[in-house]
């Protein structure tokens, strides 16, 4: 996405609400981006940084909301502001809440289908049948994604339905069976802090690497994750506010997925599940632990 600026440009004041948590060092950096890029453009802009999720100031053009309670904050309704704002958001791993929520441009927090595919051939070449815990009602539409692009590159999805957690325990033993790794995906049915040691021991006990969704996933033993550049995240939104800014509605713009990605690895996990990595791989990571 290149980082020039519209050519037509508005003139009049933009009030852009920002709504975050300033404790998280991601947040901070995307807000740092974003404002980075605006304040380096040829619009008008000033913020309100709402850090502990107020009512938000009715006079926003705009808001940035990062992460699914600062969505959840933004009123359906809204009558009482000046000029209807639209939403840029990101930060959240809610996929729908980004798709089915009115006036919004949304940046997944997780690459494409494709291009995590292409990551997992790269960093575990030697795994081809990738196995994917999964409720049909939250993510099909994904699994029949990675259904049709593995085969082009050699690989297999071995797709095990997870419908309600009571149902773990007998995918799991599917995947144990058929699969090389076990690869997450955002789905709430299956990943939650109730089911996270459950899945990490089976991936311990099994020996079959376990792909995590983040830094703490690794932190907590999966042998990799993908992580992002949160600068970038933030420049990459306000390329979608500045187009916004120049007319372009919201919710015409289809949902991206970050521009600047990276990994991490957890050595220790790899040295006891017996898989080693190039020194290529491991000197290309963002952070190791071990």
């Amino acid at each position: 996405m290149a980082m020039g600026v519209p050519k037509a440009i508005s003139q009049e004041n933009s009030l852009i609400s920002l709504i975050y948590n300033e404790q998280l060092k991601p947040y901070q950096d995307v807000v740092k981006g974003f404002k980075s890029v605006l304040n380096n453009s040829n619009f008008k802009v000033s913020y309100v940084d709402n850090t502990d999720y107020s009512p938000i100031d009715n006079n926003s053009r705009l808001i940035l909301a990062l992460g699914s309670k600062a969505i959840n904050l933004i009123p359906s309704k809204r009558d009482n502001f000046t000029v209807s704002p639209d939403i840029i958001s990101t930060l959240t791993l809610n996929n729908n809440l980004l798709m089915n929520t009115p006036h919004l441009a949304g940046i997944a927090i997780q690459a494409s289908a494709k291009t995590q595919l292409n990551w997992h051939k790269r960093i575990l070449p030697d795994a081809r049948r990738i196995g994917v815990l999964y409720d049909p009602e939250n993510s099909q539409k994904l699994i029949n994604e990675l259904s049709k692009i593995a085969p082009t590159l050699g690989l297999t999805i071995i797709a095990a339905a997870v419908r309600s957690p009571t149902e773990l325990t007998s995918a799991l033993k599917l995947l144990g069976r058929e699969a090389d790794t076990i690869f997450s995906i955002p789905d709430k049915t299956v990943y939650s802090g109730k089911t996270a040691k459950a899945i990490l021991l089976f991936s311990y006990r099994n020996r079959i690497p376990f792909i995590g969704m983040s830094k703490s996933w690794v932190k907590a033993g999966a042998i990799y994750a993908l992580d992002w550049d949160y600068i970038s995240l933030g420049q990459q939104c306000a390329q979608i506010a500045m187009a916004i800014l120049d007319g372009k509605k919201a919710n015409s713009i289809p949902l991206q997925y970050p521009i600047s990605e990276q990994y991490l690895l957890n050595l220790k996990t790899a040295k006891q599940l017996k898989v080693e990595f190039s020194n290529e791989i491991i000197n290309g990571a963002i952070e190791v632990f071990q």
